[in-house]
């Protein structure tokens, strides 16, 4: 029987994966199995170096281009949810996935959000939500990704981050 392009297209992709993406992945030492019971407690762990980049005192490169972005349109544009998904990309936490992002996500919600620490004001121009996942979800992402790999630099966990998107899918 004759294939769908869709059924085509993700046989293609599963053996781009298989072929090309995951041995890549392996020899740049990416981990192929994330313990996901213990992410909760690693992203806890890092709250009080969080709090810093919300408190605005340590620099976050994540912030200032997100508020960059934002003053270069109009606040309407801002909001728009074509831009939403354009910072989605942005904000994914690579090879931890999209269950990584969802843990993060949730825990970050109940470190900051829900106890009310990330006030608006905090945020401007960003919203609360949008700070989370365009700030707080890079930032723990470097440096979960910093001690997956014994503690290296940040800037190297930001180059790990870049490179490891599709491993990470």
């Amino acid at each position: 029987p004759a294939q769908t392009a869709v059924e085509q297209y993700e046989f293609c992709r599963v053996h781009r994966g298989e072929g090309i993406i995951i041995p890549y992945g392996i020899e740049k030492g990416y981990p192929l199995h994330i313990d996901f019971t213990i992410l909760s407690n690693r992203v806890r762990s890092l709250k009080n170096e969080l709090l810093k980049i919300i408190k605005g005192q340590r620099y976050s490169e994540y912030r200032v281009d997100a508020v960059k972005r934002i003053q270069e349109m109009e606040v309407s544009k801002a909001n728009s949810s074509l831009l939403q998904i354009n910072y989605f990309e942005s904000s994914q936490p690579r090879y931890y996935g999209t269950k990584g992002l969802a843990i993060i996500l949730q825990t970050l919600t109940e470190m900051f959000v829900q106890p009310k620490i990330l006030t608006t004001n905090l945020c401007t121009p960003q919203s609360p939500s949008q700070y989370l996942a365009q700030v707080l979800v890079p930032e723990t992402a470097i440096r979960l990704i910093a001690e997956d790999f014994n503690n290296i630099s940040l800037d190297m966990a930001k180059k790990i981050i870049i490179d490891s998107i599709e491993f990470g899918l």
